[in-house]
């Protein structure tokens, strides 16, 4: 496309402050076309980075020598006998770069974000954080959050997501252990744990989803909706201490 000898109109008022110019592959290109959305995330103190659904994109900005145009309505190989109408001008891009959010360093954020949970009577929780006040915060997409989530003991309980404490950890592993021993409940052993099994036997105090947490982290399921805790997991986080 050739403007050799055309006036260039320029928008009037005049804002390039309005747009900035991000440089995408072929198939982020097509996702966004497709629908997909760009998502900026990060606080006023982050690097900014673009996120996708699953994907986290460090930001760069690149400096260039030629001036780049951003006209309105240009279709390729469209008649120039009049030129578009330019609405900015920029010799600068923003360059993309996937990157991960580390696990340590997300929950180090993560301790200072939620409430310790204890298997107590419940209190007004002091920060009230949901997936969506993460999301706004964390410099990650949302489908990496969720995976990472899932690898720590986080529970959510009436909307509210929480940590669960040493003490709770500790009290949760203990009751569950415990079941396995006792002959009242021959439903319950070390070889075969289900959510509805230990449901009922532990105290209303331990939510689903601590019930869950503890499926999750220790059990096996192999397609079938049993468990298979591994001794060794039950006595490396026995032993770990969780900030309270």
């Amino acid at each position: 496309m050739h403007l050799r000898g055309k006036d260039l109109v320029f928008d009037s008022p005049f804002t390039s402050a309005d747009y900035f110019l991000i440089e995408v592959d072929k198939k982020l290109a097509d996702d966004v076309l497709n629908g997909k959305e760009l998502v900026v995330r990060g606080n006023v103190y982050d690097y900014v980075t673009i996120c996708t659904e699953d994907t986290t994109y460090a930001t760069k900005e690149v400096e260039i020598s030629n001036t780049l145009l951003v006209a309105e309505n240009l279709e390729p190989n469209m008649n120039m006998a009049t030129c578009p109408k330019i609405i900015s001008l920029h010799n600068t891009y923003i360059e993309l770069k996937p990157t991960k959010f580390l696990l340590f360093h997300l929950k180090k954020v993560l301790f200072e974000m939620l409430d310790m949970y204890d298997f107590e009577e419940p209190e007004e929780p002091k920060n009230k954080v949901n997936f969506e006040n993460l999301l706004n915060t964390i410099q990650m997409s949302a489908g990496e959050l969720q995976e990472a989530i899932q690898k720590l003991p986080i529970i959510e309980d009436k909307g509210t997501l929480f940590m669960l404490s040493a003490r709770s950890i500790n009290k949760l592993l203990d009751d569950v252990i415990r079941l396995c021993d006792d002959d009242i409940y021959p439903d319950i052993a070390i070889e075969k744990i289900t959510f509805e099994e230990l449901r009922e036997p532990l105290s209303e105090l331990i939510p689903d989803s601590a019930i869950y947490w503890f499926l999750r982290e220790f059990c096996d399921f192999n397609g079938k909706p049993i468990g298979i805790p591994t001794a060794q997991k039950i006595t490396s986080y026995m032993q770990k201490s969780w900030k309270t």
